[in-house]
């Protein structure tokens, strides 16, 4: 991947071409994003193109600082399939990063997709938590649970754990 970001205070705008298939350059993805800060809120947008698929997908999302944590709202729609969304045509989901220690974030969230009517998708829903703890200097631990459920099956759990080491 290539990519220039250019961000002061307020405002990010970035632009980067993927080689989506490791395979040389058979299959091309552009991707950008624009954002911008308004006080305590931050509002960004993010498109994707796969040329291979001569697909894409737009995202959008608004965040700002409530209480202790920042709540967050989003919204995406693909065109199709393509390297960048496989299963849902438009997703719509909530968040609130819960800063409950200067080294401890709580994150429950809940989403939905929608089904781009292909064999083998359907509409979901889902909800989850995620647990993050800052260890030490560089070192984050991080666990979630979550919890999805297709219109047409018994919903299942996932999750994971996960140590991070940053230099």
């Amino acid at each position: 991947m290539v990519s220039y970001t250019y961000a002061t205070d307020a405002f990010t705008v970035g632009f980067g071409v993927d080689e989506l298939t490791n395979n040389g350059f058979d299959d091309l993805g552009a991707e950008a994003k624009v954002s911008a800060s308004l006080g305590a809120a931050t509002v960004s947008l993010y498109g994707v193109y796969d040329f291979d698929a001569e697909e894409g997908a737009l995202a959008a999302l608004v965040s700002a600082d409530v209480g202790p944590g920042t709540l967050s709202a989003y919204a995406a729609y693909a065109s199709g399939v393509s390297a960048y969304a496989s299963t849902a045509e438009w997703t719509v989901g909530a968040a609130y990063a819960f800063k409950a220690t200067d080294k401890l974030t709580i994150t429950p969230s809940v989403n939905y997709w929608d089904s781009l009517g292909v064999t083998g998708t359907v509409d979901q829903w889902g909800a989850g938590v995620l647990v993050e703890y800052n260890v030490a200097s560089g070192l984050d631990l991080s666990a979630t649970a979550d919890y999805r459920e297709p219109d047409n099956a018994d919903g299942t759990w996932t999750g994971f754990v996960r140590l991070v080491r940053s230099f």
